[in-house]
């Protein structure tokens, strides 16, 4: 029986030494896995990295693989599980990867607490049927001009040209064009369509740039550069991510001196055209050779100056003096592109004679220097001879800003004493004369006006309407010719209206033909407008004069 527990206990310490030696240490373990070791140039794989244990989601670096792949964000995941009572957890990277050259690489090893996972050797090969750069992207710039003048600009034309098979572009980095000592500036918004180069579907972009010179010298401008990975998907359905790297163009630019025997004010152009035109009050072109207007009718100039190779503030401002028997207002100059890359700079000015007789309209010449013939011209505009008739009935709404400009200087006029002598006794009784007058002409009966005096109910919807449209389309000088005609035509209505309506008239001519102009806008007016148009003529007379 002794024997019998002595076997029995020492089995079972054979045993347990047996198991203790036999059961491994358990401790995590860390894997690396691709799912290709053998690929082509660009082409996408993946890397799986798996812990069995669980740790936050930074415990590896994957920045060391940035030498020689382009690395996606990793995708990182934990789980848990429980076996037949036994818990257990691990934490998984996957990220795809792209060689950045072709030939042999390595993903190197990793470590996460301790453990390290194995090096895994890469095999990149090129890929013959793979699209080049150019193919899928190109940048295309081009310099209209390498010679300049101070003050004179070069216009630079950025192109960039993204074909079908380019999906999706991604990282892109686009720099600017620069150019040491010289002036860039971008010209408006970028334009971008849709086009077939060689059979395929591209979408363009088209950037355009001012470059302007101040000194002379030699400069070099360095254009735009486009960095950044085209996702390709090929024939065969496989993605591949193919870098871009487009190195800018480089231009040089001479920049000569400014003449020494040039006279007047400095304006160089590879280009320059003056033209004018002339235009009625209702905006129909004139012949200027023969021209007859009434005081108070209006008149518009425009004058269109067109320059190849000068940016829009450096225009010049043209030099017309005007005669003093006419009020003239400018509009403010605009400026447009036209197709054939000039600038125009447009200027309409509205002439209105204050008097009769002969008037003429100045001339005007325009000194500039041809940068292409390398000499001075002369750019010139002929002026224009009015034969200007008395008007019977003059509307003060046609120029009210000329009225409150008097009206200013008078009452900023120093106040003049003089000896007055007989004429306070003259001017008295030129007075009673006056309202014996006035008395005998209200008791006489007040005088119909004829059909031809008075405006019929069309020609009144006409004049109205033509206003309103002129105000809606801001056709302002034509509006204030219009207004003269239609105020005519409601004689007899509410005053106070009238009155008001001449107000926001003197405003509108206020805000955009002063010196410095401002935003109007025509709600106020237009609704005045169609108040009195629906006004009845009042015709009940004063019967005496109101006693004082």
């Amino acid at each position: 029986m002794v024997m019998l527990k002595r076997r029995v206990a020492s089995t079972f310490i054979l045993l347990l030494a047996c198991f203790t030696i036999s059961t491994p240490t358990w401790a995590a373990t860390l894997k690396a896995l691709v799912s290709n070791n053998k690929v082509v140039e660009n082409q996408v794989f993946n890397l799986k990295v798996v812990f069995d244990e669980h740790v936050d989601s930074d415990a590896i670096d994957f920045s060391v693989l940035e030498n020689n792949f382009i690395v996606s964000q990793p995708r990182f995941n934990t789980s848990f599980r429980i076996i037949n009572g036994s818990r257990s957890s691990s934490s998984e990277w996957v990220l795809s990867l792209v060689p950045k050259g072709v030939g042999n690489t390595t993903i190197p090893a990793f470590e996460v607490e301790g453990q390290r996972s194995q090096p895994i050797q890469i095999t990149v090969t090129r890929d013959g049927a793979l699209p080049k750069q150019d193919e899928l992207i190109a940048v295309v710039s081009k310099l209209d001009k390498q010679q300049l003048y101070p003050s004179e600009s070069a216009t630079l034309k950025v192109r960039v040209i993204i074909k079908r098979q380019a999906r999706q572009f991604k990282d892109s980095q686009f720099s600017e064009p620069t150019a040491q000592g010289l002036e860039i500036s971008k010209q408006g918004k970028d334009q971008q369509f849709n086009t077939v180069i060689n059979g395929v579907e591209a979408t363009v972009i088209d950037k355009n740039y001012t470059i302007t010179a101040e000194n002379a010298g030699k400069y070099e401008i360095v254009s735009s550069a486009l960095k950044g990975t085209v996702i390709y998907q090929s024939q065969q359905g496989s993605t591949r991510f193919i870098p871009i790297d487009i190195e800018p163009e480089t231009f040089m630019l001479t920049v000569s001196a400014k003449p020494s025997d040039y006279q007047g004010h400095w304006l160089p152009a590879s280009q320059l055209e003056l033209t004018q035109q002339w235009f009625d009050s209702n905006g129909n072109p004139l012949n200027p050779d023969a021209v007859k207007l009434t005081v108070g009718d209006s008149l518009t100039r425009e004058i269109n100056l067109d320059i190849d190779g000068l940016a829009p503030e450096r225009f010049p401002n043209l030099p017309l003096t005007y005669p003093s028997q006419l009020r003239v207002y400018s509009e403010k100059p605009s400026f447009t592109e036209l197709e054939n890359g000039l600038r125009r700079m447009t200027l309409r000015q509205v002439v209105i004679p204050q008097q009769s007789g002969e008037v003429a309209l100045p001339e005007l010449s325009l000194p500039w220097w041809n940068s292409l013939a390398e000499q001075q011209q002369t750019a010139y505009l002929t002026g224009l001879q009015l034969n200007v008739n008395e008007a019977p009935n003059a509307n003060p709404a046609i120029a009210p800003q000329a009225l409150r400009v008097a009206a200013e200087n008078m009452a900023d006029a120093p106040e003049v004493i003089v000896e007055r002598g007989i004429w306070p006794y003259l001017t008295g009784l030129f007075a009673l004369l006056w309202l014996v007058t006035l008395g005998w002409a209200l008791k006489r009966p007040a005088k119909e006006p004829t059909n031809q005096e008075r405006p019929t109910p069309s020609q009144d919807n006409d004049n109205s309407i033509a206003l309103l449209t002129s105000l809606q389309a801001k056709d302002w000088s034509k509006a204030l010719h219009l207004a003269k005609t239609w105020l005519n035509s409601q004689q007899g209505k509410d005053v106070q209206l009238i009155k008001h309506i001449e107000q926001e008239l003197a405003e509108m001519s206020q805000a955009i033909y002063s010196e410095t102009p401002k935003d109007w806008q025509p709600t106020t007016l237009i609704k005045l407008i169609k108040k009195l148009n629906k006004s009845k003529v009042n015709t009940k007379q004063p019967s005496s004069l109101a006693k004082l």
